[in-house]
């Protein structure tokens, strides 16, 4: 009878040890799923223009936006024009976001700080071939942004642009690009500039240009 009670007891023990790194497991994998969450969200509201949600969610980087909101968008907008245009997809209006971190985060042996890898994809027609296609390492842009766990929540904390292989096609871009082309700001607002426009002859490049001003002037 002893010996059946301390089986039982034996196998009770191990089965609680069990359901109990389960839990922490489980635990520990959601929050590796919010840093998928916090970078794939701050993409999401890049392609659907939320520049307010992607400016509040930028790391307080002077450099980024040194004339505030407007500075920002400007930023968001040569900064997802420079992704689309890394990874061919200027002439696509969706596309899929893929993240890579760095490594798996536990807490009290990792530290509290991931980096995270970036790429565009075409969007896939079905579960399946989402499922099945998978992105290179060399396809993502390496280390692109730092997350960091302050006070059990992840936040932002640096996006590596100029130290990226993005950076160039960045820089490229804005010296390319006049965003005064269709439109003046001015202290009150802005001023339509005389152009006149044929949709059929716009370049890709001029199209997201007149899209991104549109959008300017609707004051979002």
């Amino acid at each position: 009878m002893n010996k059946l009670s301390t089986i039982i007891s034996s196998v009770l023990f191990f089965l609680g040890a069990a359901f109990f790194v389960l839990i922490v497991y489980v635990s520990i994998l959601g929050d590796n799923h919010k840093i998928d969450f916090l970078v794939t969200h701050f993409f999401e509201d890049l392609k659907t223009r939320n520049y307010t949600m992607v400016c509040q969610s930028l790391p307080g980087d002077k450099n980024i936006a040194p004339g505030g909101i407007g500075d920002c968008q400007d930023f968001c907008f040569f900064l997802e024009l420079s992704f689309l245009s890394k990874f061919n997809l200027l002439d696509q209006n969706d596309y899929s976001i893929a993240i890579k971190r760095d490594h798996f985060w536990i807490p009290y042996i990792t530290a509290d700080q991931v980096w995270v890898s970036i790429a565009f994809t075409k969007k896939k027609k079905n579960i399946v071939q989402t499922f099945l296609h998978r992105t290179d390492d060399d396809g993502f842009i390496k280390d692109f942004m730092l997350v960091e766990r302050r006070m059990g929540q992840w936040e932002i904390k640096e996006i590596r642009l100029d130290n990226s292989s993005l950076a160039p096609l960045f820089n490229e871009l804005k010296a390319q690009m006049d965003l005064d082309r269709y439109i003046l700001k001015t202290e009150r607002g802005f001023i339509l500039k005389d152009n006149e426009i044929d949709p059929s002859s716009l370049s890709t490049l001029e199209r997201r240009l007149l899209e991104f001003s549109l959008f300017k002037l609707s004051g979002k």
